[in-house]
């Protein structure tokens, strides 16, 4: 069984609309994750976050889900939104899985790439699979999957912007 899986999804003009959308629909909804006193770093994750729900976003994204779940043969409901994620320099995410707490019900995690890698540095994907971490390819539109319970980080932005859209595909509680 493959534990990550890749696909170019969008072009660049699709990825850039996308964040246009993101900005335009939810300028007031974007917050800076923080954890712990004001004023302190960030515990876990430093980043803006615009929900997405639009067909023409979640349709491709579901069929791209069920063509790569039938390697994993989860037992998956519904992809009912997205997030699409803007790192600004300093933001990071530090390692953690999509699944558990109030989440049991994520099985798979999508996330692509909306920005051009040349516009910006740092901000690398880390997958972690054992003991070994995997550097997840930054090309524009791409889209890798992998289960929820994956641990996975993003390094911190160093120059640039750096969007990517994220949505997860439910199903019921692992037993």
């Amino acid at each position: 069984m493959k534990t990550f899986s890749t696909e170019q999804l969008w072009d660049s003009d699709r990825c850039e609309k996308i964040v246009e959308a993101a900005q335009r629909n939810n300028p007031h909804t974007a917050a800076v994750e923080h954890g712990g006193v004001t004023g302190e770093q960030p515990e876990i994750r430093s980043a803006s976050r615009y929900h997405v729900d639009s067909v023409d976003v979640i349709h491709p994204l579901w069929q791209l889900v069920q063509r790569h779940n039938e390697e994993w043969g989860f037992d998956i409901e519904i992809l009912p939104h997205a997030e699409v994620i803007r790192y600004q320099p300093g933001d990071f995410y530090k390692p953690h899985t999509d699944w558990g707490g109030s989440y049991v019900n994520r099985k798979l995690t999508a996330t692509i790439q909306l920005s051009d890698p040349g516009k910006y540095t740092g901000g690398g994907v880390l997958l972690y699979d054992g003991p070994e971490r995997w550097e997840v390819e930054q090309n524009q539109g791409l889209a890798t999957l992998f289960p929820s319970w994956t641990l996975h980080s993003v390094d911190p932005l160093l120059t640039g912007e750096r969007w990517a859209l994220v949505a997860w595909a439910l199903g019921p509680k692992f037993r």
